[in-house]
């Protein structure tokens, strides 16, 4: 556990100078730490998901709905398409607006998840971007809500990854791409950082990683559920390489996004990462 007790904690410094106490992420006790133990600060909160849910229920309760339907009923219409995700911009003025009108009732108030999730995107940019070491596993179980609090608490360190200069300024561009919708410069940009696949079709590529570190709209996905989809990329152009780098961060990206995703709200990763990738860019004296 030496070498996660050392990206956690430098993760945390990277985090919490930015973000101050609006964040936590455990501080590790090394004395009491060795290769096999691994001991750091409780954090006594609640998965995030599960804390969706719980207040979902809360919900459904007060208007006098049964609980269990109405949370199934929720996440079926998500999963059918009757429901359709919304953008978390978008859904933040709604949420602010019913938060409002919760606490004029004394209730409970909903959580600010769309709040939450643009922290969470922009905080993984930040370490992709501006530190060059950034968590590669923030999936739901791995991001607590404090009790008492809507302050998230980020654990388990485990699948962090240190990301090289060139790498970097390589990835930013191809952010820069993606948030300009230039398909052709997009590709090149990907091939360029080291990924190939078996028929080099462009608007395969285009679409796949537009898919991962992006958004998954229907002009990406054709309307097509997921699996179907990422299944159609792989028959029609495999992948015969790409670098573990780029492999991390795309799975970082799509990590985030499909936790908005579970509660209808959309995220487009090249939106929120495109600051940092041009502030990155203009540091190191790059036009582009």
């Amino acid at each position: 556990y030496d070498l996660e007790r050392c990206n956690m904690d430098a993760i945390r410094s990277n985090v919490l100078k930015r973000w101050g106490d609006k964040v936590r992420i455990p501080k590790t006790h090394p004395e009491l730490c060795s290769r096999r133990v691994l001991c750091m600060e409780f954090l006594d909160g609640e998965k995030l998901g599960e804390a969706m849910m719980r207040r979902l229920r809360s919900a459904a309760e007060r208007a006098g709905r049964d609980a269990d339907a109405f949370v199934e009923q929720h996440l079926e219409d998500l999963r059918t398409g009757k429901v359709k995700p919304q953008s978390a911009r978008a859904l933040r003025w709604r949420t602010a607006a019913w938060r409002w009108w919760q606490r004029l009732r004394g209730e409970e108030e909903m959580i600010d998840l769309p709040g939450l999730m643009e922290m969470l995107m922009s905080i993984h940019g930040e370490q992709v971007f501006a530190d060059g070491l950034f968590n590669a596993d923030p999936h739901p179980g791995n991001v607590l809500l404090l009790r008492g609090s809507e302050t998230p608490g980020l654990i388990d360190f485990g699948q962090v990854k240190d990301l090289s200069v060139e790498f970097r300024l390589g990835l930013a561009k191809l952010i820069v791409a993606l948030a300009r919708r230039d398909a052709a410069e997009v590709v090149r940009l990907d091939h360029e950082l080291g990924a190939r696949t078996t028929h080099g079709r462009a608007d395969v590529r285009y679409r796949l990683l537009t898919f991962w570190l992006d958004r998954d709209t229907d002009d990406v996905t054709e309307g097509l559920a997921i699996h179907d989809f990422l299944a159609w990329a792989e028959h029609e152009d495999p992948v015969i390489e790409i670098p573990r780098e780029l492999h991390l961060v795309l799975r970082c990206s799509a990590m985030i996004r499909n936790l908005g995703l579970a509660f209808g709200m959309r995220l487009s990763t090249a939106e929120y990462w495109r600051p940092q990738a041009e502030a990155l860019l203009r540091a190191h004296g790059v036009a582009y």
